[in-house]
């Protein structure tokens, strides 16, 4: 398993810098990094190409226009080398809590994909999208992220997809020792194009098929 870990940034350069430094300190995976800039102000890109420099991340991309979460992560999908096996879209204000966290993710992985903090009712049980490992092909196969949801609900329905064409999908419920997640540092421009997706709408999404499966809880190696 060689993961490319796709990690959008808009601002927020201090949650940035605490994302990469404990992403540098995980043992035992085989990965690169894609750090995307997705519109940031003057100071925050600079900031983060210092960042992109010292922790020695394999591609920074720099977009001059917020594109917000869906195309702004499938931007960097497909910038991932061709060696890698696996996407990883990581939400830039995380931190991982051992070095073996991210290691004992993916040990319990199957192919589909696994996510952290398990939803339930929205309107059936979903993975969070903060922490999102998928199959490369399986990812390109079902067309990345729906941009037509230019926000988070491009997951829910990825992962929809994968369950409706047979494969698994993950959510850790029990994740806080695994990684934190601090949530909502990118400021609130999101609001400017989020469009509310009836419950209803997403509902039909998961029509027959199989339910997201929960693992209660993982401890690091």
């Amino acid at each position: 398993m060689k993961i490319s870990i796709v990690i959008l940034a808009h601002n927020a350069v201090g949650y940035v810098f605490k994302t990469l430094r404990s992403l540098r300190q995980q043992k035992g995976v085989d990965y690169e990094v894609v750090l995307v800039d997705n519109g940031s102000g003057p100071f925050s890109k600079v900031f983060l190409y210092f960042c992109a420099v010292f922790f020695g991340t394999q591609t920074f991309i720099r977009s001059s226009t917020n594109r917000f979460f869906s195309p702004g992560m499938n931007m960097g999908a497909r910038l991932a080398s061709l060696e890698s096996t696996h996407i990883l879209l990581l939400n830039s204000d995380v931190e991982f809590q051992d070095a073996h966290s991210l290691a004992s993710i993916c040990r319990v992985h199957v192919r589909g994909a696994t996510g952290l903090r398990a939803i339930d009712n929205h309107p059936v049980t979903i993975a969070d999208g903060f922490f999102f490992l998928v199959d490369r092909d399986l990812f390109n196969a079902l067309g990345g992220l729906d941009e037509k949801y230019p926000w988070t609900r491009a997951i829910t329905k990825l992962q929809a997809d994968l369950l409706r064409a047979g494969f698994s999908v993950q959510a850790i419920r029990d994740y806080q020792r695994l990684l934190l997640h601090f949530g909502g540092k990118s400021g609130e421009a999101w609001k400017t194009v989020h469009k509310k997706v009836e419950l209803s709408e997403v509902a039909s999404w998961f029509e027959g098929v199989p339910p997201v499966t929960v693992i209660p809880e993982l401890q690091p190696d």
